[in-house]
């Protein structure tokens, strides 16, 4: 893939661009996809108009999902649209800390500033709906991204989108 370091690290191709460039790796979950919402085993979320649009405007039929750890925001009580897990472990990245959790079976990593997070604790994720990636598991190619985050605004990195007003 040629292009940006920062479209290469927010909107990779394929899977395999998105577990190699970054650490901690990009997490990367199987998912079914039905009435609007992700599913990851017994557990669901919903999505944002924009990435229902994309999903039933693309050819794919079975999907992957991806999100870097440091989109997962990650809560000890229950939230709107958030998925349960369990932490197994935690390990310090210097000025932040992974926090390793299982989430229906799969490892995945939050990132979090703080460090009172503990193994067995139950923890609730909520992905940044501006920021996961979707892909093809057949091809293992990204189904693209929605318009509405167009990556050549001047600070994609402040693009917020109010899920809660979605979700009210």
């Amino acid at each position: 893939m040629v292009d940006t370091p920062e479209n290469v690290y927010n909107r990779p191709a394929n899977i395999f661009t998105a577990k190699f460039i970054g650490s901690p790796p990009t997490n990367i979950v199987d998912m079914d996809y039905y009435d609007g919402k992700v599913m990851i085993g017994k557990q669901s979320f919903l999505l944002h108009p924009m990435w229902i649009r994309q999903i039933n405007e693309c050819n794919a039929k079975t999907f992957v999902f991806g999100i870097r750890p440091e989109h997962l925001e990650i809560y000890k009580t229950p939230q709107e649209n958030t998925l349960k897990g369990t932490v197994k472990y935690v390990e310090n990245q210097g000025s932040s800390y992974s926090i390793y959790i299982n989430l229906e079976g799969h490892e995945v990593i939050a990132m979090s500033e703080k460090k009172n997070w503990h193994p067995g604790e139950m923890v609730y994720l909520k992905p940044k709906m501006d920021r996961i990636h979707i892909f093809d598991q057949e091809s293992t190619q990204s189904i693209g991204y929605p318009q509405e985050l167009d990556l050549n605004e001047s600070s994609p990195m402040n693009h917020k989108i109010n899920v809660e007003t979605y979700l009210s």
